[in-house]
């Protein structure tokens, strides 16, 4: 049986920017009622933040993996 690693494939200023995107949407999502009110768009926002804040932990971009892009510093062997 043939077992599928990824690598990571978000590198340090791909993290940082999609970290302070996040966040805009996380306050939005969350915290804020004054920027969104109407509650189906704010479980949207909400749903997309989460979704971004994993993607940053896990460090691996589903779409970056299938297209074969990767934004990390590359290492000299």
């Amino acid at each position: 049986m043939e077992m599928l690693f990824v690598t990571r494939n978000i590198g340090v200023i791909d993290g940082i920017t999609r970290a302070v995107i996040t966040a805009g949407l996380i306050y939005m999502g969350f915290i804020s009622n004054s920027i969104v009110s109407d509650s189906f768009s704010k479980d949207i926002i909400a749903l997309i933040s989460v979704t971004s804040l994993l993607i940053i932990i896990i460090g691996i971009y589903p779409l970056y993996s299938l297209a074969g892009i990767s934004t990390c510093a590359k290492k000299d062997k």
